[in-house]
C-alpha cells in the first residue's frame, strides 16, 4: 500500500518492498486500472462508497485511490501503462538487471515518460 501511495503522490520510491519484479509489475498495473475506473466514475459522479464497491476495494482506501487519480492525466496514465508494459517485456526478454528495470520503471510512472534501459545503456 505504501508504494501504490507515494506513486499516487508522484514521490519517489526508495525501495521496493522485497517483492518480486513480475508482482511489482502486477500491482502496479492493476493500481493503474483503479485509477482509471476511479476517474471514470467520479465523472459519472459516483459517490466514494460506489467507487470503492465497483473498485472492489476497502472504503478506507478509496480517498487515496480519487485522489491520485486526479494527479494523473489520460496521456500520462497511457505512458503507464506502455511503460509496465515495457518493463515486463524487458524483464523477461532482455536479461537486464531486474532492479534497474524497476527503476527505470517507477521513473518513467512517475514522470509520465517510457524510460528504457537503451535509452541510457548500450545493449
Amino acid at each position: 500500500e505504501e508504494l501504490r501511495k507515494k506513486l499516487g503522490e508522484k514521490k519517489p520510491i526508495e525501495e521496493l518492498m522485497g517483492e518480486s519484479p513480475q508482482m511489482i509489475i502486477a500491482m502496479l498495473t492493476r493500481y493503474f486500472i483503479q485509477l482509471v475506473r476511479a476517474a471514470e466514475l467520479r465523472r459519472r459522479r459516483a459517490s466514494e462508497h460506489e467507487v470503492a464497491s465497483a473498485l472492489r476495494i476497502s472504503p478506507y482506501f478509496v480517498k487515496n485511490i480519487i485522489e491520485a487519480s486526479g494527479n494523473f492525466s489520460s496521456s500520462h496514465i497511457d505512458h503507464c501503462f506502455a511503460a509496465l508494459r515495457d518493463a515486463d517485456v524487458e524483464l523477461k526478454s532482455s536479461g537486464r538487471e531486474p532492479a534497474l528495470v524497476l527503476d527505470l520503471l517507477i521513473y518513467s510512472l512517475v514522470r509520465g515518460d517510457v524510460v528504457r534501459p537503451t535509452d541510457y545503456f548500450l545493449v
